[in-house]
């Protein structure tokens, strides 16, 4: 499709890298691109969509949970980290973190459990949010050692308002 506008090019089944032969064809190169994908790809497939492993309670969120699934590691392409969902939490508490406040820490209760959920890069979620709201979340399960302590965290992938 560009093979005419790269010095060079190359890669493998997950990466490809090239390298222009002249800058100005940067912006035919894009072009190219977004032609071929309006071609190919229908509105529907540029649907974000999500593949949820299991639907769990803050019940059956524990230890022995987040033990199994840690022998399952490592985790990457062909082997991705269970994606599981928790619906209509109560939030709790409400934290943006990090330097730029672009992280979102949160305590999550379903009346009777409470976890800590953890969205790296989700600050700007605070702006949508408020405390004692209900929400989705998907999120992996992960055990947290940090200073000494070990404790379980969710670490969040995706957020949506519950439709009461």
């Amino acid at each position: 499709m560009c093979p005419d506008l790269f010095a060079n090019f190359g890669g493998h089944a997950q990466a490809c890298g090239f390298t222009f032969k002249h800058k100005k064809d940067i912006d035919l190169f894009c072009k190219r691109m977004n032609d071929h994908a309006d071609a190919m790809l229908a509105e529907h497939e540029l649907i974000p969509h999500l593949a949820i492993d299991a639907e769990l309670s803050l019940a059956d969120i524990g230890f022995d949970i987040a033990y199994e699934i840690k022998k399952c590691a490592p985790y990457g392409i062909g082997n991705p980290h269970p994606l599981f969902c928790t619906r209509n939490l109560e939030i709790m508490s409400l934290q943006t973190m990090g330097s730029d406040l672009q992280h979102l820490k949160m305590t999550l209760s379903d009346g009777v459990h409470t976890h800590q959920a953890i969205g790296f890069r989700f600050g700007q979620w605070a702006e949508s949010i408020a405390l004692h709201e209900h929400i989705d979340i998907a999120y992996e399960i992960n055990i947290n050692e940090w200073n000494g302590h070990t404790t379980l965290q969710l670490r969040l992938v995706d957020i949506k308002n519950t439709d009461v």
